[in-house]
């Protein structure tokens, strides 16, 4: 396989009694007469409850069976394997493209027709009522879930936390929903748009019912028989009723294995505040930072936005001075991971002749964001339907090919932005004659398949910033990520729930390395910062030169222990060391057993904790504490950060 794929393995075809079946790494899905996966497996577990049904509905909202079900194999490679499907229902015909690739998407092109000529009941009128799509997961898989966009745009800032327990819910259209638990789940994508949708009430495209067992997420595709349909009456040969397409797919998680060697994305230091003309002016010299940043033990270091003169654009201020900074650091030990994002900037010299067809537009002709900076300029949302995806990868070339750069951080690149811009394709106009955007799902993952493959071919890597945003179909292709920006307030507020962070932050359920931005303050530390996040295996990621000293003597404890890539016992599965009141403890268990601590009761600066063992001593201050009757109270704060040595 390519570069595109590193890190993910072949993808396998298998054909079984009345279907086939698709293999990719720890995951299968079986399609037995349907055009839906009748079984679904994660670690050799079926995650499903019941098959996955396509139901289509005639008279008194009866279902009827899919029947002469056929299976063709159109393509089958390593990279991709294709199979059509075919079968009839009453008198409708659905085809079927169906493909899988090797993160285990597995996507559903799916067209609905009425019979045109005469059928068995001597009936070429239409009679379908009703479509829609049930997904029945078991319990055990379906504790969290996560949804996007957490509004009804994407594009209007929403603080709201869209990840935590699966409740009973129900949502305005969305292209992607998942739900599972700590370990693994399954995704669901509902296509780009609502085009060919027809529900009576918006706000029930989606509805959640949770019950003892499992639970169901159900699709509303037509809620009655189409418009176009009842208006016509019957299929003719020169003016046939109206095809309806949907697209809809599946991808269980995690989507590949965890990275062995972890140290590296656990140690990035990414100053918000690097730009080069004005560094001086904070009372910092330039080769100090990099400097304080080594010695810290930094193994990447981020130049945030304001490294290139123009937005988004790879173009430094002075690219020969940029190349003797990259040299700096790779001298010091370190990579350099440099800004890229979503935007498109006036001051880019060809934005009068490329605006309109690059920038995403709101349905009322408006151009999307417009982020302002210095040099004086707005940077506007871009939609990769358009022709800026391959501008963005020509972009990254030059980066690492000209100034030696190691990897890209990637601001909300990896989020599918919805667009209404008719000048490359995206937008439709509903029946009432409205224009509604598209989301942009699948456009969005064949730019990041390629520019994974870009990066990857130069033996580098991609941070992807992804702000609540976790489309498993598009957030396969990067190599780490970084979350957590949109609910800072909610953060210095103690309101970070702990299903939100097992659902969302910790990459585990994903097979993704997770940091959590850490933006600090004055009342709100790294100490803080580190408290939630480490409970789960995750690192929070150094934003501000001030606070690279402390995490330095964090990932020097890593070091010492060899924690990075040591084997970890998350606190909802640990038994052997507990904490009392409403705290947590994980454990890392190398060469020592190493206890991290999470203390969120509001009422106490100290938390019993409960083990066999005999002493524990906290790494940062030194202080030790006995086991008395298999209890130490130990210091923690509220939450803050501690981590224990403990000894039997």
């Amino acid at each position: 396989m390519n570069k595109m794929y590193e890190g993910f393995e072949p993808v396998k075809l298998e054909k079984i009694d009345g279907g086939v079946r698709l293999c990719v790494w720890e995951r299968t899905y079986e399609f037995v007469n349907s055009f839906t996966p009748v079984k679904v497996t994660v670690f050799g577990e079926d995650v499903l409850s019941a098959p996955i049904k396509l139901n289509a509905h005639f008279e008194y909202g009866e279902v009827k069976e899919w029947k002469d079900f056929t299976y063709l194999i159109h393509e089958v490679t390593d990279e991709k394997v294709t199979v059509l499907v075919s079968a009839g229902c009453e008198n409708v015909i659905g085809n079927a493209t169906v493909t899988i690739e090797p993160d285990g998407f597995v996507k559903a092109d799916f067209r609905l027709m009425n019979y045109w000529f005469l059928t068995r009941d001597n009936s070429k009128f239409a009679r379908l009522q009703g479509l829609d799509l049930t997904v029945d997961i078991k319990s055990e898989y379906s504790e969290l879930f996560h949804f996007w966009p957490n509004a009804k745009s994407s594009i209007l800032p929403a603080s709201v936390f869209n990840a935590g327990s699966t409740e009973n819910a129900s949502f305005c259209f969305k292209p992607y929903v998942w739900t599972g638990n700590a370990k693994a789940g399954l995704g669901l994508f509902f296509g780009d748009s609502a085009e060919y949708f027809e529900v009576y009430d918006e706000n029930k495209y989606i509805e959640v019912k949770k019950g003892e067992e499992s639970t169901q997420i159900k699709l509303h595709m037509l809620d009655h028989m189409p418009f176009n349909w009842i208006e016509q009456g019957d299929d003719k040969w020169v003016e046939t009723l109206e095809t309806k397409f949907f697209t809809f797919g599946f991808q269980a998680t995690p989507v590949k294995p965890m990275p062995k060697k972890r140290e590296e994305f656990n140690k990035i230091t990414h100053v918000l505040h690097t730009r080069l003309d004005i560094i001086d002016k904070e009372g910092l010299y330039e080769d100090e930072i990099y400097e304080r940043a080594a010695k810290a033990g930094t193994k990447i270091f981020a130049f945030h936005e304001d490294w290139t003169a123009i937005q988004n654009y790879g173009y430094p201020f002075d690219p020969e001075r940029f190349k003797r900074i990259v040299k700096k650091c790779h001298d010091l030990g370190m990579k350099v991971m440099v800004y890229f994002g979503y935007e498109y900037s006036s001051l880019a010299p060809d934005f009068n002749e490329k605006a309109h067809d690059y920038i995403i537009k709101m349905p009322s002709g408006n151009f999307a964001g417009g982020w302002q900076r210095n040099p004086l300029q707005r940077a506007f949302m871009t939609c990769y339907n358009s022709g800026y995806a391959d501008v963005l990868i020509e972009r990254v070339k030059y980066v690492m090919d000209e100034l030696g750069v190691d990897g890209l951080y990637t601001d909300s690149t990896y989020i599918p932005h919805d667009c209404a811009n008719t000048s490359h394709g995206c937008g439709y106009y509903d029946r009432e004659g409205n224009l509604q955007p598209t989301f942009t799902v699948l456009a969005t993952r064949e730019l990041v398949k390629k520019l994974y493959q870009t990066v990857h071919e130069r033996g580098g890597f991609i941070d992807s910033h992804q702000s609540a945003c976790c489309i498993m179909p598009v957030l396969s292709f990067c190599d780490c990520y970084l979350d957590g920006e949109n609910i800072q307030g909610q953060v210095f507020k103690k309101q970070l729930r702990l299903d939100a962070f097992q659902c969302e932050y910790a990459g585990r359920n994903w097979g993704l390395p997770a940091n959590f931005l850490a933006y600090t303050n004055d009342n709100f530390t790294m100490e803080n910062m580190l408290a939630i996040p480490i409970i789960h295996n995750v690192m929070p990621r150094v934003c501000h030169h001030n606070d690279m000293e402390y995490m330095g003597k964090v990932w020097k404890i890593f070091d010492e222990y060899e924690l990075h890539d040591a084997p970890f016992v998350y606190y909802y599965e640990n038994d052997e060391v507990t904490a009392k009141g409403d705290a947590y403890v994980s454990l890392y268990k190398g060469k020592e057993t190493i206890a991290v601590v999470c203390n969120l009761d509001d009422t106490r600066e100290e938390t019993p904790i409960v083990g066999d063992y005999r002493k524990a001593t906290e790494l940062m201050s030194g202080k030790t504490y006995d086991f008395v009757s298999g209890e130490a109270l130990v210091e923690t704060g509220n939450v803050k950060f501690r981590i224990f040595k403990l000894e039997k």
